[in-house]
């Protein structure tokens, strides 16, 4: 590869570029400079080539310069130590400041220029000098957790900042630090009233069964929307937003309307819509177009009949829904206008009742009723839940469909033509392509974070345990420039300070645990903030249990969040079987001499592991089965430190499909996958509830907890 020029590494340091890291093997790869140019354009900076960086860099330089003080600050338990500023060089008078906090009240400041210690910042096409306030520019007292309003005047200039206030650490649910639960997609969920893929009131009622054998936790996948309409592509992790729901869960017959509505009641019940479900019913995939399409028969009459009917107190709540989500309605535009081609009529969130009531017949009052209809459905199980004491374990996607209402509402908070990957690992060889636009890590600064504490509120408002999927991003994100392979791409360093900051203060407000996906590779600083932090880990056994270790599997730390595998992993019984390697084989996600090795490890790692359980009377026989196995390890979990553990239904089933084969598309139904047996099927399911209450009871022991009345008997 050439070398790259020091003046475009220069500016590429300068834009947060890292410009080589090391590979899986330890080698150190140099980005070229075809691919640095590729992300200094998705970063916004004008470049073609690499005689334009000196002129670029002094672009930039200049751009920073004019700033004097950055554009986000973060004060830690409300602590603004100083303020860093960037003074004209001859300045010599008064700095004054306001502090706007969020409630509204003004703070004044006021210090001279000499109160300033000079910093001189060398480089090699211009200076700059940085004064950075070590005295006077400190904030007296504390600060309220917040996100505040700085304005700062130098001379005849005003200068704007965001502080974030923000707590330690994110919200900790100290006083139960033994949690544990049940975990399945939403629409792997199989029942004997679902139209085939579950809804809403299916996933109520695994979790209020769960609760009755002791857990408090319910866990799935993100619930954002998707296309549905879009067969290749169902993934929950490529939403249209992540501000929306997704429809497609909607639980027809607890809708209000339903009752009132005697066409819809008819299409309901009718031999054909019947017959249709039962197809779906028997199915072993979902099939999001079909089941799609004969839900919307139903949702289109009823919201014909909703917005027909405005002097109903249903209508008033969806009053009060609008008010509350003023983009309900240009991402119902959005949606509507993506199935007709046409715009939508113009219509705004403070029209009157009447122009709403216009909406009856047409796509985008369909996409705001089920909108309302799935909010008021989430309000309705948050709310059992929280009685019962069970706390929604939801997942938020680091990535947005690239053609879905978020890339397009909040486009200059997304970067253009670069895409999200991985480098080349063992499982990988090539890397990954994930498709979706990153974030622009200054642009999201510059807008205050608006579009991510958005994001994070959407989701504390029913989980009150997120996870955040990658959480390494906060750091460093592996980007891919348009052209190029994830062999050729690069990592971009974000703010982690201040993404933190944001998590911390929406955690503590909403009293919510956060959990980040730190699996694989991930840099030691990572982690080291993810404990200052108090963001539990992931610890998922089947990474850890070949290490080999006198324990059988690596220690679980105690604070993360436990689980036996993931969504992108087989079950247990296909891993104990070693029949994941030959699916992925057959899939081409695996090389035959990649397979050989595999395979060659696993069976060592299993006969490994497996003495390991008969030296410590855990198992005894010659040739135990994948069941006896996995039980022997949920209860070894079980009696773990970790605060949060979780047990996916399809190991309870026995199930050996993957949710998901990363690096598939056609080749596998990634995110069609039904539960193999009913709700109904497994709460009476004997060994099922033996192994719940075992877990149930050992983890009761932890924090001598009571057990529901009647629940774990004999």
């Amino acid at each position: 590869m050439a070398k790259v020029n020091p003046e475009l590494n220069n500016l590429a340091t300068a834009c947060g570029i890292q410009t080589a890291y090391r590979d899986m093997h330890g080698r150190l790869k140099r980005a070229s400079a075809q691919a640095i140019i590729g992300a200094l354009r998705g970063l916004g900076i004008r470049i073609e080539d690499e005689t334009d960086a000196p002129q670029a860099f002094r672009r930039l330089t200049a751009i920073k310069r004019r700033q004097a003080v950055q554009p986000v600050l973060v004060a830690w338990s409300g602590r603004l130590r100083s303020i860093p500023m960037t003074l004209p060089r001859k300045f010599n008078g008064i700095v004054s400041a306001t502090i706007t906090l969020e409630e509204g009240r003004v703070l004044n400041y006021c210090w001279k220029s000499s109160d300033c210690t000079v910093t001189q910042i060398d480089h090699k096409q211009t200076k700059a000098y940085q004064r950075t306030p070590t005295h006077k520019l400190q904030v007296k007292g504390i600060l309220p957790q917040g996100y505040h309003e700085l304005k700062i005047h130098i001379g005849t200039r005003m200068y704007r900042s965001l502080i974030i206030s923000a707590p330690q650490q994110a919200y900790s649910d100290k006083c139960d630090s033994a949690r544990w639960g049940l975990f399945s997609p939403v629409y792997s969920l199989r029942s004997e009233t679902s139209l085939g893929a579950g809804d809403l009131s299916d996933f109520r009622r695994l979790a209020g069964w769960s609760e009755t054998q002791g857990a408090s936790v319910i866990a799935t996948l993100p619930l954002l929307p998707i296309i549905l309409e879009d067969s290749s592509n169902p993934s929950p992790y490529s939403p249209v937003s992540r501000l929306f729901w997704n429809e497609f869960y909607i639980d027809l017959e607890s809708l209000p309307e339903l009752a009132a509505c005697g066409e819809a009641r008819e299409l309901l019940h009718s031999q054909k819509f019947a017959a249709e479900a039962e197809n779906l019913r028997e199915s072993a995939l979902v099939n999001y177009g079909q089941q799609g399409t004969l839900k919307r028969q139903v949702l289109e009459l009823l919201s014909r009949y909703f917005f027909s009917n405005t002097e109903t107190p249903r209508y008033q709540e969806f009053s009060a829904f609008m008010v509350a989500h003023p983009e309900a309605l240009e991402y119902a535009r959005f949606r509507a206008s993506k199935e007709t081609g046409q715009t939508s009529s113009q219509i705004s969130p403070g029209d009157d009742d009447t122009q709403f009531s216009s909406l009856a017949n047409t796509p985008v009052g369909y996409y705001l009723f089920t909108q309302f209809s799935i909010q008021k459905q989430l309000e309705r199980l948050y709310s059992e839940l929280s009685v019962k004491g069970i706390k929604l374990f939801l997942d938020l996607p680091l990535g947005t469909h690239p053609e879905g209402w978020d890339a397009r509402r909040f486009q200059d908070d997304f970067t253009d033509h670069v895409s999200v990957g991985a480098p080349p690992d063992p499982v990988f060889p090539s890397g990954q392509n994930w498709g979706f636009r990153p974030p622009h890590p200054e642009r999201m600064r510059l807008n205050g974070y608006n579009y991510f504490i958005q994001v994070l509120r959407h989701h504390f408002q029913f989980g009150k345990i997120l996870r955040l999927d990658h959480i390494m991003w906060f750091h460093r994100l592996f980007w891919i420039p348009l052209g190029l392979n994830p062999s050729e791409g690069l990592y971009i360093h974000y703010r982690a300070e201040e993404l933190y900051a944001v998590v911390c203060l929406e955690s503590f407000r909403n009293k919510a645990v956060v959990v980040g996906e730190d699996l694989g590779l991930v840099p030691a600083e990572v982690r080291r903030y993810m404990r200052r932090r108090g963001i539990l880990r992931s610890f998922v056994a089947q990474y850890e249990m070949l290490s080999g270790n006198g324990n059988c599997f690596a220690p679980v730390p105690n604070n993360a969040a436990a689980s036996m595998n993931t969504h992108d992993m087989h079950p247990f019984t296909a891993f104990f079987n070693a029949t994941d390697i030959a699916e992925r084989t057959a899939a081409g996600v695996l090389g035959p001499a990649a397979a050989k090795d595999e395979s060659t490890q696993r069976k060592n790692g299993i006969t490994s592991m497996l003495e390991c359980l008969r030296g410590r009377g855990l198992i005894y026989e010659t040739h135990p089965s994948a069941d006896a196995v996995y039980r022997v390890f949920m209860r070894l979990l079980a009696s773990g430190s970790e605060p949060i553990l979780l047990l996916n239904i399809a190991d309870l089933l026995g199930d050996y499909r993957a949710q998901n084969i990363p690096g598939t598309v056609n080749e596998y139904p990634n995110w069609r996958i039904l539960n193999l047996r009913s709700i109904e099927e497994i709460q009476t399911d004997p060994r099922i509830i033996e192994l719940i209450r075992d877990v149930a009871v050992i983890r009761a022991r932890r924090t001598k907890a009571v057990l529901p009345a009647g629940s774990l008997h004999d």
